[in-house]
């Protein structure tokens, strides 16, 4: 036989969720690490980024470029008193050509983030108790590789972001941001992954083919890789696409102190 007593309670979803939005988290600086995950859209834009070949082989011009992607990304930081955050990053998106091949481009390595407002905390000249928003700028530097099984690009990205946080809690947050990526690749295109084979590239950022060769061009035809540097003709480029990405973000946050 129940006796009666406090009526039993049931938290529900919409509950917890009120709870939440009812005693919104600071911005007070923090100390600990974080893991940032996004995704949204990715707009590369420039003309030499070729990533497409025709079925015989030659290089063909409408295998470029990607345009529209989507894109996912995933940081892993560490907050310093919620002023400076070193943190590394994977940044990925894909696309399709018009014969429905697919190919992909991305970045990875590390980076600075800051926090403006946690900055002018610290110094004293703004009280950040209660107020639930954290915008933060960041500037990256990594590995960049781009193409299909067709084409394949390697080099140098810089990328810069600015993010603005909405802190449900002290150890989650959603908010938006905005990355630019500047992306540099080498002057050769891999053609043929495994065996490490391609062509170098012109000045236009466009492959040197065994036509030119025969036209007298050095470093004509494809060549192994591991000999781009003495086989490859000076002035070359790769391409240099620019990718601007808004994405949505989901931050969960494991403060030490």
């Amino acid at each position: 036989m129940l006796s009666v007593g406090r009526p039993i309670r049931f938290i529900t979803v919409p509950g917890m969720l009120c709870a939440l939005l009812s005693s919104p988290a600071s911005a007070q600086a923090e100390t600990g690490l974080y893991i940032q995950l996004g995704g949204g859209y990715g707009d590369w834009s420039g003309t030499d980024l070729v990533t497409a070949e025709r079925d015989n082989g030659e290089v063909i011009n409408n295998g470029c470029c990607p345009s529209g992607t989507v894109v996912g990304q995933a940081r892993l930081g560490f907050s310093i008193l919620g002023i400076a955050a070193p943190e590394g990053f994977v940044f990925l998106g894909g696309w399709r050509h018009g014969d429905n091949s697919f190919a992909a481009g991305g970045f990875a390595g590390g980076g600075l983030r800051v926090y403006p407002l946690g900055i002018l905390e610290q110094l004293r000249l703004m009280d950040l108790d209660g107020f639930p928003l954290e915008l933060s700028l960041a500037g990256s530097l990594g590995y960049a590789r781009a193409g299909s099984n067709a084409f394949g690009y390697e080099g140098l990205a810089v990328g810069f972001d600015l993010k603005l946080d909405w802190l449900i809690s002290s150890f989650f947050s959603i908010g938006a941001k905005i990355d630019f990526w500047f992306p540099q690749f080498d002057p050769f295109v891999t053609t043929n992954q495994s065996a490490n084979q391609g062509l170098c590239l012109d000045r236009n950022a466009r492959p040197i083919t065994d036509d030119d060769l025969v036209n007298g061009n050095l470093g004509g035809g494809v060549i192994n890789k591991d000999d781009r540097d003495g086989k490859c003709p000076s002035g070359g480029r790769g391409p240099q696409p620019t990718v601007v990405s808004p994405q949505l973000v989901a931050t969960f946050r494991f403060n030490l102190f």
